[in-house]
């Protein structure tokens, strides 16, 4: 009964506006104040009514009055607040051009600074870096400043998404300052969702500099609240993942990245990146050596892959098929990096899809008035199919004798190449048969000669020192070697996709290839002509520097 009441006081308030003019601007931001409390305090009822105005009878048969632009452009500006009050997104930024070119016009300086905000907002959501987004909130927060506007929960919301760009670009003293003061003007407004959007942010940047304390302190509030919204609790939990996979709790980070999971369905839904849940699981699994559950989730978060022209989607095509490669399923491995190349090239190199499909629709429109006017005759008609099909065959036919031919080719030269691969194939096992029987001889030559010249130390000083000498020689020598190996072309087009390999020393390199190659420690011991416990040491230091890079990602959320 009250939603009705409010819906017919708002469609009272459209009809008996004195003049549907240009100057209905002032007026009707006066009969609408119920609209714009509810923006704030109940978005969703808010939007209820926006949505029933837009396909309300009068709303349409009053289109075309002058004064109905500002009810499209006043109702596109209420529709942008209360969404992002509810969902804590908004994308429309097409919809906040229109309102703030009408506003412009009418030099309503408030209304301005409101949509140069949600424009912002808009385009930030977008693309975190987008240069367009942070001039339009500059903008919005002059304006703000300059008019000396009153509106609290208008300063609280420009400072938050200020803040949120200022961290994304990395200037935290500007971004902790923003924050500080949209969490001061939420709360002076009692704007709940603002708030607490802003302590989170605030909790970010305490964790990226490792101030756990103040972080904690900053969410303390969240103890004291039993129902939050979805997007607010979703951001909680990713807050609190990120803060116990800093610590190395990762069973509690699991926890919450499950609760991530469980969250209830919202219309419309949630923008939550589920390959990347699924892959913070498989990570933390992964430290927890538990490789079934590392196993299942690397695949969920590909097979929750939705949008392969996302920036991040061919990492996790990556990380499954370096998983497979490991396993020794090479046909799987090999579509996957198929994938992650193609997803990749997808994601840095595709046009607007917007402006694709308005440049696809004007050419359509063109194409079909083109058609129109050509084929006014039958009998035109009809020869430009003729004339359509005989092309076609002839095009075809020459195709196709064309395409035979250099499948012919293709096939012969694929023989060929086959069969000197095979003989390569051949070469090479009987090259590392001959190296494997022999690379233990040096190390243990090596062993006998520093026995011996502890025997004769007592017999001959000199001759004790010329043997180490000769023997630290046999080693420099070996390892100076090394280089020219990994730095070598080859190398790195066979190995350098594994993961963080650029972040070892050149014999790191050798004993990680060598390792994910599946030679035992012994094995590589003897290859690199080096001692058991060496090599199992610096594996070690290998695997210390590989996590610490994994969290490095992890943590620059």
């Amino acid at each position: 009964m009250r939603n009705c009441t409010i819906l017919i006081f708002f469609f009272l308030s459209l009809s008996c506006t004195p003049e549907m003019t240009d100057g209905a601007t002032g007026e009707l931001a006066k009969e609408l104040t119920i609209l714009e409390d509810l923006v704030y305090t109940n978005p969703a009822k808010a939007l209820q009514i926006i949505d029933s105005v837009k396909t309300s009878s009068l709303y349409i048969n009053d289109n075309e009055h002058a004064g109905e632009k500002y009810y499209g452009a006043y109702l596109n500006l209420c529709e942008a607040i209360a969404s992002e009050q509810k969902n804590g997104m908004y994308q429309n930024d097409s919809a906040m051009a229109v309102s703030l070119d009408w506003f412009r016009k009418k030099s309503d300086q408030y209304n301005i600074c409101r949509s140069l905000l949600y424009r912002s907002i808009a385009l930030f959501h977008k693309n975190r870096f987008d240069s367009t987004a942070y001039d339009a909130i500059l903008e919005s927060q002059n304006i703000y400043n300059k008019t000396g506007e009153k509106d609290t929960r208008l300063g609280a919301k420009i400072h938050l998404y200020l803040g949120k760009q200022y961290r994304a670009n990395s200037n935290e003293e500007l971004a902790r300052l923003s924050l500080g003061k949209s969490l001061e003007k939420a709360t002076l407004a009692g704007d709940k969702n603002t708030a607490y959007s802003a302590r989170i942010e605030l909790f970010r940047l305490d964790l990226a500099t490792k101030r756990y304390s103040q972080a904690l302190n900053n969410i303390s509030v969240f103890a004291d609240e039993t129902e939050l919204p979805p997007f607010i609790e979703y951001n909680l939990n990713m807050a609190m993942y990120y803060y116990y996979s800093a610590k190395k709790e990762s069973k509690i980070a699991i926890e919450f990245l499950k609760k991530i999971l469980e969250l209830k369905q919202t219309e419309p839904p949630l923008s939550i990146n589920y390959p990347l849940i699924y892959y913070m699981l498989s990570l933390q699994y992964n430290r927890l050596g538990q490789q079934d559950s590392t196993d299942y989730y690397t695949k969920a978060s590909v097979t929750a892959i939705k949008d392969t022209s996302r920036s991040d989607s061919h990492f996790y095509y990556r990380s499954l098929a370096d998983l497979y490669q490991k396993q020794g399923n090479f046909k799987e491995a090999a579509s996957l990096y198929k994938k992650a190349h193609f997803s990749y090239m997808l994601a840095h190199t595709r046009i607007s899809k917007k402006k694709l499909l308005e440049l696809e629709s004007k050419f359509n429109f063109a194409g079909q008035e083109k058609i129109i006017q050509e084929l006014k005759s039958r009998d035109h008609f009809l020869i430009n199919v003729i004339l359509i099909l005989l092309a076609t065959i002839v095009i075809g036919f020459f195709y196709f004798t064309i395409n035979l031919s250099r499948l012919e080719k293709r096939s012969a030269k694929i023989k060929e190449q086959s069969k000197r691969q095979k003989n390569e194939s051949d070469k090479n096992w009987l090259f590392s048969q001959l190296f494997i029987q022999t690379s233990g001889i040096l190390p243990q030559f090596m062993d006998n000669v520093f026995s011996e010249a502890g025997r004769v130390r007592k017999i001959s000083g000199e001759t004790f020192e010329n043997l180490n000498k000769i023997i630290d020689n046999a080693g420099n020598a070996s390892r100076s070697s090394l280089p020219e190996i990994t730095s070598s072309a080859r190398f790195n087009d066979a190995f350098g996709n594994l993961p963080f390999i650029g972040e070892l020393t050149d014999f790191e390199k050798l004993v990680y290839v060598l390792g994910e190659e599946g030679f035992s420690i012994s094995e590589i011991a003897k290859f690199l002509n080096s001692s058991y416990s060496s090599i199992r040491t610096i594996k070690g230091k290998i695997t210390r520097k590989i996590n610490k890079s994994e969290e490095e990602i992890g943590a620059d959320f």
